[in-house]
């Protein structure tokens, strides 16, 4: 939209505040692989849409006081529906055994500068969720890195499955040369995204003046979901948002030290 072209365009930034990002360590890489009672690998099912893999979990390697996420070309099958589909790749996923709700989000990581690829950090909840009988609207919270150009991070979140969001961040540095912090601080009336413990950008469904990196938007996710680390590559119809992945290119993958979070997990 016309708006929207200006606001990224022309709109100066404003000036974000923010307390510093608080919570415990959920999980510590450099203490090893950490209990299935808190995070494990997702493994034998795919996405679909526009991911081409499958989750293995021999794709998740913890090595070097790290998670390490990689892609393997090899072929798998997923059940999309109820049809049977074939995928050249696989990949690695890992998320949390518990769902978290707001609270403040934090990962230290490095993502991969391999074209084609992304490499994310989240907290989501969709459909496949139960609570009770009925299945949890598609409400998410995005970071994520797009292989073709690591000097951007791009912040999103979904609500009722109901995206469009983006917002692409200039970070000023190339973030797969080593880790970094990333992080989002989820409030009923806010999501503010971090970078090295800077707040960087906010929407908000509060009356604001609105800037580049300060935005107002009419509803915000709301309900509880997992955290989530994956790295994928996309088919033809991502080709034109993260480029071609072309195999494995000296491509060491995505990299974690430690996530924590100050929300509650049930």
């Amino acid at each position: 939209m016309i708006e929207d072209f200006f606001m990224d365009r022309f709109a100066p930034d404003r000036q974000l505040q923010a307390a510093p990002l608080t919570g415990d360590r959920l999980v510590d890489f450099r203490d090893g692989k950490p209990s299935a009672d808190v995070l494990f690998e997702s493994d034998g099912w795919s996405n679909g849409d526009v991911f081409n893999v499958v989750w293995k979990s021999h794709n998740v390697i913890y090595e070097n006081e790290t998670m390490r996420l990689g892609i393997t070309e090899e072929k798998a099958t997923a059940l999309l529906g109820e049809e049977e589909v074939e995928f050249n790749y696989t990949a690695g996923e890992a998320r949390t055994t518990n769902y978290y709700h707001y609270g403040d989000y934090e990962v230290c990581m490095k993502p991969s500068a391999n074209p084609g690829t992304a490499s994310t950090f989240f907290v989501c909840t969709g459909p496949y969720d139960l609570k009770g009988d009925v299945p949890n609207p598609h409400d998410e919270i995005d970071i994520e890195f797009l292989g073709n150009d690591t000097t951007h991070v791009q912040f999103n979140f979904f609500v009722n499955g109901k995206g469009g969001n983006e917002f692409l961040y200039d970070l000023g540095f190339d973030a797969s040369k080593e880790l970094h912090r990333y992080g989002f601080r989820w409030e009923p009336n806010a999501i503010t995204w971090f970078v090295d413990g800077e707040p960087v950008y906010r929407v908000t469904t509060d009356d604001v003046e609105e800037g580049r990196n300060l935005r107002h938007v009419d509803v915000l996710p709301s309900t509880a979901g997992r955290i989530l680390t994956n790295y994928w590559c996309g088919n033809e119809r991502a080709y034109g948002w993260m480029g071609q992945y072309k195999g494995e290119v000296k491509d060491n993958g995505t990299v974690y030290q430690w996530i924590k979070t100050s929300a509650e997990g049930a």
